[in-house]
């Protein structure tokens, strides 16, 4: 009996073995980057370093599309209660950001984040680890993950930065996901002072 328990952990630790060592040998090539403005690469990289202490920071190369206005307006009604900072949001900021999410973007690596390595991670990779048409455990799944990106917390998605017109207030959402159970998803606002932007308020209003 205890042969066979333990030739079945050999063999599990195998494949285990076998798929995350294939994973590393594939290449996911990733799409052409949109245009997308040193500014809005600043802002980013700015919130990754005040928020994330990660050394590797993987994003979705691919942005993420916000919810459908009704359901966004709802959570910052809930943000608008709970922070003085986000009053201040306009509704220009507001009906700006949304027109400008209903189409996804991608990044280039422009992120210029402080001691942290920052790496892209295309949808087609995601999809190789986190398969849905396989019975494989979610759990299994992000072993494979962390088998590659082993100094990261999981993943990211950002949304695109909506601005007022004269440039003055910033809002997008991440999305983070980092094990199973393990998801949240934030709004960021953030106002410029001078030259300067800075991080004004997070909204966590999705976790799991």
């Amino acid at each position: 009996m205890k042969i066979k328990r333990f030739l079945f952990i050999f063999f599990i630790s195998i494949l285990t073995f076998s798929c995350s060592d294939e994973l590393s040998k594939l290449t996911f090539p990733l799409e052409t980057p949109d245009d997308i403005t040193d500014e809005d690469y600043l802002i980013y990289s700015l919130v990754i370093d005040e928020l994330y202490n990660s050394s590797s920071i993987v994003i979705k190369q691919k942005t993420g599309i916000t919810f459908n206005e009704t359901d966004f307006s709802e959570y910052l009604y809930e943000y608008f209660e709970n922070s003085e900072n986000a009053k201040n949001i306009s509704s220009e900021t507001l009906s700006n950001y949304y027109s400008l999410n209903q189409t996804p973007f991608y990044f280039d690596n422009k992120f210029s984040c402080k001691n942290k390595e920052v790496l892209l991670i295309s949808n087609e990779e995601l999809n190789a680890i986190f398969n849905e048409n396989t019975s494989e455990d979610i759990d299994k799944s992000w072993e494979k993950y962390y088998s590659k990106y082993d100094k990261s917390n999981g993943f990211m998605s950002f949304t695109k930065i909506g601005y007022n017109n004269s440039k003055t207030q910033a809002i997008f959402e991440i999305h983070h996901s980092y094990e199973s159970l393990g998801a949240s998803t934030s709004i960021i606002y953030l106002e410029k002072e001078g030259e300067n932007w800075v991080l004004k308020d997070t909204l966590i209003y999705l976790t799991s």
